[in-house]
């Protein structure tokens, strides 16, 4: 496994110290947002997205949910063929 490091000036651990941020929670908060950005740009699958933010598949999908990101994008035409194909059953 690969590690990720983030940069971060002093007096800003200082703050979320002072807000009572643990920093274990903002490492978890901040994979599962990187992951739901890579998911957004088409970056990594929904499968993983999910391995990628450590969580079990549902739970991204809450995630997704959560934060107003569609699992399934459909543009005009790719909609128009599903409707098509449901309507011909």
């Amino acid at each position: 496994m690969e590690v990720i490091k983030i940069s971060v000036k002093r007096d800003i651990i200082e703050s979320l110290k002072f807000y009572n941020k643990d920093l274990k929670d903002l490492e978890r908060e901040a994979k599962v947002l990187l992951a739901i950005e890579l998911f957004k740009e088409g970056v990594l699958s929904l499968e993983q997205a999910a391995e990628f933010a450590e969580l079990p598949l549902q739970k991204f999908i809450d995630e997704l949910k959560a934060h107003n990101v569609p699992i399934l994008e459909y543009d005009e035409s790719e909609l128009e063929e599903e409707l098509a194909s449901v309507n011909s059953l």
